[in-house]
C-alpha cells in the first residue's frame, strides 16, 4: 500500500471515498463531520437522528457527495464511545474502514485522523495506528489464484490529510513507522501462509536478507 501525508483542506480535496469518523452516542455531527454536514445540507444530521448512522465501533455509512464536494463519496466509520476510544480502537476502525472501502471497488482512500483530537491521542501514535490498521485489514494472501479472484480490489493507496501544518510532521512521522511495522507483519503473513515446500530455511533467510536490505 502506498501511503501520502498531505497538507490540505479536506473538503477541498479530490477523493475516491473520503473518510471521517463518528462518536456514538452523539445525535450531532461535531468537528470535520460538521463541516461536511454543512456542505451536504444536512445528510449526515438526517442520517444520525434517524438513527441510520449510529457511530458504533466498526460501522460504515457511506454518502454520495453529488458534487457538494470534490471527493465523490463520504464514509462515516463509527468509533465506538469517545471514553473508549484510544490507538488499539483506531486499529480496529482502520482495519473496518478499509474492508468497506474495499467492498466499494475503490482503490484510494483519503482520511484525517480522526478521533485523535477528542480523545487527545497521542498524533504520532494515532498516525501510526490508523496505518497499521488500514494495511493489516487489507492483507490478503497472494499466492494462490482462486483465492485472488474472490476477494475484492486490494487499496492501493491510503491518503491521510491535515490542513495544521503545524502537525503535519508529527503525523508524517508516525504514519510512516505504522506503514513499516505493518508491511513487514505482512510479509511475515506471507512466509506462514506459503506452504514448507516453497518456503525452505534457505528461502526464509533470502527474505530476511532482502528486507534487511
Amino acid at each position: 500500500m502506498q501511503l501520502r501525508v498531505e497538507k490540505a483542506l479536506y473538503v477541498e480535496r479530490a477523493a475516491e471515498v473520503f473518510v471521517v469518523g463518528q462518536f456514538e452516542g452523539v445525535s450531532e455531527p461535531f468537528g470535520a463531520v460538521r463541516l461536511l454536514d454543512e456542505k451536504m445540507d444536512g445528510a449526515i444530521s438526517d442520517l444520525l437522528v434517524s438513527g441510520d448512522i449510529t457511530g458504533k465501533e466498526g460501522e460504515a455509512t457511506v454518502l454520495y457527495t453529488r458534487g457538494a464536494i470534490p471527493a465523490r463519496r463520504v464514509m462515516v466509520v463509527g468509533m465506538g464511545q469517545r471514553e473508549d476510544f484510544d490507538c488499539e480502537v483506531l486499529r480496529r476502525v482502520s482495519a473496518a474502514m478499509v474492508k468497506a472501502a474495499a467492498k466499494l471497488g475503490v482503490t484510494e482512500v483519503t482520511t484525517i485522523l480522526y478521533g485523535a483530537g477528542p480523545a487527545r491521542l497521542d498524533l504520532s501514535a494515532a498516525a501510526q495506528a490508523l496505518v497499521e490498521g488500514a494495511v493489516l485489514g487489507d492483507y490478503r494472501f497472494e499466492g494462490a489464484k482462486t483465492q485472488q479472484s474472490e476477494q475484492p480490489k486490494a487499496i492501493v493507496t491510503l491518503t491521510l490529510v491535515e490542513q495544521n501544518e503545524a502537525i503535519l510532521e508529527p503525523i508524517r512521522t508516525g504514519a510512516e513507522a505504522g506503514l513499516a511495522i505493518s508491511e513487514s507483519a505482512c510479509m511475515s503473513r506471507d512466509l506462514v501462509n506459503q506452504p514448507a515446500n516453497k518456503m525452505t530455511p534457505t528461502m526464509i533467510a533470502e527474505q530476511a536478507i532482502s528486507a534487511a536490505q
